[in-house]
């Protein structure tokens, strides 16, 4: 059966020939130091490496100018700096989320083949975003490596000037608000946490609690003030 691949939205093995997937595991590099006076090495560290995947691409069309055209679009594709979905039929619906990395070429009679190297900077594989309503109903996150989420409130109405939710009765974040809002969103994410109120910039209270989602069941709740709280997250799984 045919392993379909995409990358940004453009399914590679539709157009190409895709063969000689190679996804290696992350692992870790450590560092040593010899001891003078003592047998061997001592191990003063370890980090992890980054996870590649690389893979062969074929343009096969006995036109030269086809074979170019296509690859030209592949070249268009894959020139980006920032990470972009790449998936694999086989994952089931999870992506990583990959940066090319280097490209290298073989010319045949009638194909052009590029061998591809895709860099995964963070050692997960994610799946699309999920969002739940909170009400009284608890709900689950199933993957293995905790998540940050992005929580939205809408028709806010703040009480002693701020506005509150709690993960678990153990999180809590609170906006402070001087006034009754259309909505509230809450990035959570590691990269680059905000807060906007209404679309302008805010922040969080001094001592709130940045929300992390870990694998289980969770609560959530609206504790000060009077909201309609969505959460939404990607699963993260480790590679």
């Amino acid at each position: 059966m045919r392993n379909a691949v995409t990358f940004d939205g453009h399914e590679l093995s539709q157009s190409y020939l895709v063969a000689e997937v190679d996804r290696k595991p992350s692992g870790q590099t450590v560092a040593t130091q010899t001891i003078v006076g003592r047998d061997g090495v001592v191990a003063t560290g370890a980090r992890a490496n980054s996870t590649t995947v690389a893979m062969t691409i074929v343009a096969r069309d006995p036109q030269q100018a086809r074979r170019r055209e296509v690859m030209r679009d592949l070249r268009a594709w894959l020139a980006c700096s920032e990470p972009k979905p790449l998936a694999f039929a086989d994952d089931e619906g999870l992506y990583y989320l990959a940066i090319p990395q280097g490209i290298t070429e073989t010319r045949f009679l009638n194909a052009i083949a590029w061998r591809v190297t895709f860099l995964i900077p963070q050692p997960y594989l994610l799946s699309p975003n999920k969002t739940v309503v909170v009400g009284s109903e608890s709900f689950h996150y199933s993957g293995s490596a905790a998540a940050r989420p992005i929580v939205t409130l809408a028709n806010v109405t703040p009480a002693s000037g701020v506005v509150g939710v709690t993960l678990d009765g153990q999180q809590v974040m609170q906006v402070p608000l001087a006034a009754a809002a259309s909505t509230v969103v809450i990035d959570c994410g590691e990269d680059a946490r905000t807060v906007l109120v209404d679309g302008s910039a805010s922040m969080l209270t001094t001592g709130s609690d940045w929300w992390e989602i870990t694998p289980g069941v969770h609560s959530a709740a609206v504790t000060t003030g009077t909201a309609t709280m969505s959460v939404e997250w990607r699963e993260r799984w480790v590679i």
